[in-house]
């Protein structure tokens, strides 16, 4: 089995390359994960440990990369920094690697104290990365336990912007809306690209009308000039709520859905009566 690999299904939205250096349990204990509900469990079972041979691996798949590869991806099943890298370092180690042979990187954590001993490694050809839920401290621990808190995944953001390095924010699951725009508020001077998406594997704390939630969402981000993707399933239904719009690439503001700046709702009580105000 490879350890550079081209995501499947959702995952395949976010990168066409990743790598998971890890296997066992990802130590985030995040309620919404979808590893342990996929078919094999993602290798989700037991202590965390290395892939075998994972740098001897890594090694072989980089010297058969087609040229001019995008950002390769660390990770989706588990969290690359989770507190089994401090000891390991596998990450820093593949960065290196990559790197060394003219790739760059894309890191997605909940561990952003850890990853940034890594900062001076980054270049500003890489992406660092954070999933953003919660505002809320004490919401984050009830949902993330083992992670870092928010205030820390947004210093960590901060820091990379201020270094030169390309910095993104996972709003995926959106949990709660009033959380994920007041998230939006916190970090749009320090976010070059916002990735959202919904929640699929858990239920949400109460009732969410996603195509209306989605569109609020478009309209934080774009009230803020901020460049933003949203995943499949929930573009999907947004274009269902507002039948009219046009994709066009994400440059900045109205990225993906230029005509909802400011549009009439067709219903706006509705907002009020599923709690998305």
């Amino acid at each position: 089995m490879k350890i550079i690999y081209k995501p499947k299904g959702r995952a395949a939205e976010y990168a066409p390359f990743a790598v998971n250096p890890y296997l066992g349990k990802c130590e985030g204990g995040c309620k919404y994960c979808y590893v342990p509900r996929i078919p094999d469990g993602g290798n989700f079972k037991g202590e965390p440990r290395s892939k075998e041979d994972y740098l001897e691996r890594l090694a072989h798949d980089i010297k058969r990369l087609p040229d001019h590869v995008p950002p390769i991806l660390f990770s989706f099943t588990h969290d690359p920094y989770q507190p089994i890298e401090e000891e390991l370092r596998l990450v820093r180690q593949s960065i290196r690697m990559l790197h060394a042979a003219g790739v760059p990187v894309m890191i997605l954590t909940k561990f952003p104290h850890l990853a940034m001993r890594d900062f001076d490694l980054l270049t500003p050809h890489d992406w660092f990365g954070v999933t953003l839920t919660f505002n809320d401290p004490e919401k984050s621990k009830e949902w993330e336990p083992g992670a870092d808190l928010p205030a820390e995944r947004i210093r960590a953001l901060r820091e990379a912007r201020r270094r030169g390095i390309q910095t993104w924010a996972s709003l995926e699951p959106v949990i709660d809306l009033t959380e994920t725009r007041e998230l939006i508020r916190r970090t749009h001077e320090y976010v070059d690209l916002y990735r959202v998406g919904m929640l699929n594997y858990h239920k949400t704390p109460r009732p969410v009308n996603w195509p209306m939630a989605g569109i609020i969402i478009i309209r934080t981000l774009n009230f803020y000039n901020a460049n933003y993707k949203f995943k499949k399933d929930l573009k999907e239904l947004v274009y269902k709520e507002r039948a009219s719009v046009i994709e066009i690439e994400y440059s900045s503001g109205a990225s993906e859905f230029p005509e909802i700046l400011d549009p009439p709702l067709r219903d706006p009580g509705r907002f009020k009566q599923e709690g998305l105000r």
